[in-house]
């Protein structure tokens, strides 16, 4: 009897009866190719989906933050194309990460009921490696956090999330991740416990800096205040 049902189901196959497909009837797809900056494909980025807003410290995008999406993930090819499918009608952005790269974000990709979205080809560059040190009248400050965030978004498709990290007992720091082409602000701050007030005073530093692909150093000087 089990063998009668293999051959039916074969047979079945066979005379072209249409498999069940995994995904819904109204589902859509995402696709596109991924360059490097040269301009040439670029196999192994991981490419997923996430909702269409920006999260965490900026705090502000387009898209609802509820509108629910299907979380897809799929490699780049020897051609640098990916193909995300089985996604529900929604608004998605794309999140590239490869290893030695910056991870980049691109919002605002609507896809429709049954529809295919073909995704302008993206040039995924490596990124900025991103050290320095923080002083106050020259001299190296432990403890003070070193803040970063983007300040520009050109054309509303890509941006990065913040990052904050602490110096060590030389005032020094190292991001733990690279940074895209863009301009960004860093700023230092450390508590400055005067002895003539009460209340732990803050002091800062700000700079913006224009970041392009390779390694750059940092240098922020606290503003003395007493």
């Amino acid at each position: 009897m089990m063998l009668r049902v293999v051959v039916i189901g074969l047979v079945a196959l066979s005379a072209g009866v249409p498999a069940r497909s995994i995904f819904p009837p109204d589902a859509g797809t995402i696709t596109g190719i991924v360059l490097d900056d040269q301009g040439k494909p670029l196999a192994g980025v991981r490419v997923s989906t996430l909702r269409n807003h920006i999260i965490g410290s900026l705090g502000f995008g387009r898209g609802s933050l509820s509108a629910p999406v299907t979380t897809a993930r799929a490699n780049t090819d020897a051609q640098g194309r990916y193909r995300l499918v089985g996604l529900r009608p929604s608004h998605y952005q794309l999140r590239l990460e490869r290893s030695g790269h910056a991870t980049r974000y691109w919002l605002h990709h609507r896809v429709h009921a049954g529809e295919t979205v073909e995704v302008p080809r993206m040039r995924y560059h490596r990124g900025t490696v991103v050290r320095g040190t923080v002083t106050l009248r020259g001299h190296p400050v432990p403890g003070a956090r070193v803040h970063v965030r983007a300040c520009s978004f050109p054309n509303l498709v890509r941006f990065v999330m913040g990052e904050s990290v602490t110096t060590d007992a030389h005032g020094a720091f190292a991001l733990p991740v690279r940074l895209p082409p863009g301009h960004f602000r860093f700023e230092a701050t450390r508590l400055h416990r005067n002895p003539l007030r009460q209340i732990p005073e803050m002091q800062g530093s700000a700079r913006v800096i224009d970041l392009r692909d390779g390694v750059v150093e940092v240098a922020l000087e606290l503003a003395p205040n007493g």
